[in-house]
């Protein structure tokens, strides 16, 4: 039984051993406290103010330097692009009269060209009531009849300094032309039909059958047509239509 008591505490002693308590921590050092000595301001309110004043014043010193070197800078560029500017207006003046003096050597080309623009504008007006009357009578030939041959004709045409007379009738057409037709046929001719084989002509307007007279001598008989041309009739060689 002793020997049973004493293994006990002996088990009981190294338990005690195995869970004795940790270490107590180590308490923090209290706060320091800071200690400032004591100080107290003794300048009287005006050199407080004096001393405030004094930097108004440098501030405004460099406020106003600034300002005056931005105006001189400003001044200095408006001279330097009125520079410029001078520089470029007297540049285009001499080019200017470098120009009017080149153009001097092309004067009389130039004279040269509005002569001749003048002269083809003279040509193109004098000739713009201008009709190929020679080739005009011959197609009035080959467009009467068989056996009808033209043996008389008065022409009035347009001038280019003068209107034309136009007809009073609105039943007739304008004109620019009058052909008075003198024909001679063999037998009694129909006017009628001349006056359509007519109307089939460039520049054709109307035209008015006249009197037929038989000559004693010959024996033919004489017909009177008037046949009236508008603006169609005219051969514009000078003009752009007639090129």
């Amino acid at each position: 039984m002793s020997i049973a008591a004493g293994s006990e505490s002996d088990a009981v002693a190294g338990r005690a051993k195995r869970k004795s308590p940790a270490p107590p921590k180590k308490a923090a050092p209290p706060p320091m406290l800071a200690v400032t000595a004591p100080r107290a301001d003794l300048l009287p309110p005006e050199i407080r103010a004096l001393r405030k004043a004094r930097g108004v014043r440098h501030l405004l010193v460099y406020v106003v330097a600034g300002t005056l070197v931005l105006v001189v800078l400003g001044a200095l560029g408006a001279t330097a692009l009125s520079e410029s500017m001078r520089a470029s207006v007297v540049d285009a003046q001499q080019q200017t009269t470098t120009i009017l003096a080149q153009q001097k050597n092309y004067i009389k080309a130039q004279d040269a060209q509005r002569q001749v623009a003048l002269l083809k504008a003279a040509q193109v007006r004098g000739a713009s009531t201008e009709i190929f009357w020679s080739g005009y009578i011959d197609k009035i030939q080959a467009a009467l009849p068989a056996g009808v041959v033209v043996v008389g004709i008065n022409i009035k045409s347009a001038s280019p300094i003068a209107p034309f007379e136009q007809p009073s009738s609105p039943l007739q057409g304008p004109r620019v032309a009058t052909v008075d037709l003198q024909a001679a046929s063999s037998s009694v001719p129909n006017l009628a039909d001349w006056v359509t084989a007519l109307s089939a002509l460039p520049g054709y307007s109307d035209a008015i059958p006249g009197t037929t007279t038989r000559d004693d001598t010959t024996g033919a008989y004489l017909s009177n047509v008037t046949l009236h041309l508008n603006d169609a009739a005219f051969d514009g060689r000078f003009s752009e239509k007639g090129k």
